[in-house]
């Protein structure tokens, strides 16, 4: 996709490159989603995890794993990491949680539970009901994966949409459980405790200074702290120079005091 060869991160704000994304990108990764998202060998794990008492560690990891490498969520991550200006190792879960935006799979099932309730209410004598009633009838594992969607969420028939309220849901349980399971993102724990997206993306209009702030906030730098890891380096020996944090203080304060200008002044029209 040409979208970051065209859109300027310096003129757009946050919410604006993820419009665009969502609108000229995921309608191309979403298309027909409904026949071939029921295969995705998530489905069967967050299924599971509709039981609470179930969302461990290890169960978390692993569904949030599965998620990232879901194709249209691998676009997808890669692209609020280029709004973010973090590098493509940045923590997913922090991605995620930075833009407070659940993984497409999560629309996706809202999209396919709207086509199964859709063919389903066609008439008898339509190509696509007949096809319909023959999986229904021989339970193929199209109709058995959807339906089972659907009646996870609960008894009678269920909206699109509270199916996607409550996957939703899920997700964002995982995502808190398996946050705090990873000491790389200490930092990020301290400040983030809910998923919702922080001031800054909304506040900042200065990509640099977004930027600088959410690799901060993502532990995606060059600090001894984050690099140290790499050379397996235990945490208490890990120092920084005392004139580098001078320097970053600095330049981060600088930044801040810029955009602050920046948001005063924002170009008329943009959002």
């Amino acid at each position: 996709f040409s979208l970051r060869r065209y859109a300027d991160r310096n003129v757009l704000s946050s919410s604006s490159l993820t419009k665009l994304f969502d609108t000229l990108v995921r309608p191309v990764t979403s298309y027909g989603a409904p026949i071939w998202m029921p295969y995705s060998n998530c489905i069967p794990d967050i299924v599971s995890l509709s039981d609470s008492n179930l969302i461990t560690s290890s169960s978390s990891k692993k569904l949030l794993d599965k998620l990232a490498r879901y194709a249209p969520e691998t676009i997808h991550i890669r692209h609020l990491k280029w709004c973010l200006g973090v590098h493509r190792k940045t923590s997913n879960i922090a991605t995620w949680g930075e833009f407070s935006r659940v993984p497409t799979l999560i629309s996706h099932i809202k999209q396919t539970l709207t086509y199964f309730d859709r063919i389903d209410s066609l008439h008898s004598s339509v190509i696509v009901n007949m096809a319909f009633r023959e999986q229904k009838r021989l339970n193929l594992d199209w109709y058995s994966r959807t339906s089972t969607l659907a009646s996870t969420v609960g008894a009678g028939n269920i909206s699109p949409l509270t199916a996607k309220l409550f996957y939703g849901d899920i997700f964002k349980s995982v995502w808190n459980s398996s946050r705090k399971d990873q000491t790389k993102l200490d930092t990020y724990n301290t400040i983030k405790d809910d998923f919702a997206s922080p001031s800054h993306l909304g506040n900042i209009y200065d990509h640099s200074s977004r930027a600088t702030i959410s690799r901060l906030r993502t532990s995606s730098h060059m600090l001894h702290i984050e690099t140290g890891r790499y050379s397996h380096l235990p945490r208490n020996q890990r120092f920084v120079s005392g004139a580098l944090i001078t320097a970053l203080e600095t330049s981060l304060n600088q930044r801040i005091t810029f955009s602050s200008t920046v948001t005063l002044t924002k170009t008329p029209g943009i959002s």
